[in-house]
């Protein structure tokens, strides 16, 4: 298991140590707090065990597991995901634990934070597409006023991909719970199926979508096209907000990147940025 840009994960003899770290270490430590408590709640066996808790120092003791990375979304994948998420919405209610980053609980909420995105990135960022600014008013419009169905208000494992997944002896283990909490069945699928990090095929959102409506004891969502756009467009925004100046400069500050290693980072990114950009471009 790993941490990202903003908290530190280390091994040690009592297990797993992570501490947070970042400008919202408050929030995202009470998140990860919360979803392990509900998850040990359920006893669910498809986590690291909680072994102790600092809130003072912001640290979680986790139960160090040995295995190897899983490196395909595969129909196995799906079956051990959904069941995951049927055993975290089995019983209770998820309104009890904090809401998931940027989470969507109304129709309201994604227009909100793709506002906040925009205003974060601005409409002269170095790598911004020709045409993003009329882009994101069309988009912020469409979601103004037509509807969409948000689905089931669940438990959200958010972030669930497979840079947050282990494999040990054929059962996935999934770790890093700083953004899971209350939210929407609509933001956990897209978040699962757009994630640069699962390389799913842009066709797969159906089938996934019936899944997890599946394992979510629910219906499968409509999903209009001005939706996916809007995710993909959130997407957009995160990735920009990736390559800006400050965040590569606090990247190599914590050692998560080296100077020589920028030109790649960028590169990479700004790959994934023109995927996301060609679907919305081009819709």
């Amino acid at each position: 298991m790993h941490g990202n840009i903003n908290n530190k994960v280390n091994q040690s003899d009592i297990g797993l140590v992570k501490k947070f770290s970042s400008p919202n270490k408050n929030i995202n430590f009470i998140r990860e707090l919360s979803f392990y408590q509900w998850c040990m709640q359920r006893k669910i066996n498809q986590v690291p065990r909680l072994l102790n808790v600092n809130k003072e120092e912001k640290k979680l003791i986790l139960e160090y597991i040995v295995g190897k990375s899983h490196l395909e979304i595969t129909h196995n994948t799906l079956i051990q995901i959904g069941n995951f998420l049927t055993d975290l919405n089995k019983f209770g209610n998820p309104s009890l634990l904090p809401k998931a980053g940027e989470a969507i609980c109304n129709v309201e909420d994604l227009r909100i934070h793709l506002q906040q995105r925009w205003q974060e990135i601005g409409n002269e960022g170095k790598y911004n597409p020709v045409g993003l600014p009329e882009k994101v008013y069309e988009i912020l419009m469409q979601l103004k006023t037509n509807y969409y169905e948000i689905g089931k208000l669940i438990a959200n494992p958010s972030d669930l991909g497979l840079h947050n997944m282990l494999e040990k002896e054929q059962q996935l283990i999934f770790f890093d719970f700083e953004y899971a909490g209350y939210d929407s069945q609509l933001k956990c699928l897209m978040d699962f199926c757009l994630h640069p990090a699962n390389n799913l095929p842009f066709n797969s959102i159906q089938t996934i979508n019936q899944m997890f409506a599946k394992a979510l004891k629910t219906n499968p969502l409509i999903i209009p096209e001005f939706v996916i756009r809007a995710f993909c467009l959130w997407w957009v925004l995160r990735i920009l907000n990736s390559i800006s100046e400050e965040v590569i400069k606090k990247r190599v500050m914590v050692g998560v990147l080296t100077p020589k290693e920028i030109n790649l980072y960028i590169e990479q990114r700004h790959e994934q940025c023109k995927y996301f950009w060609e679907i919305i471009r081009s819709s």
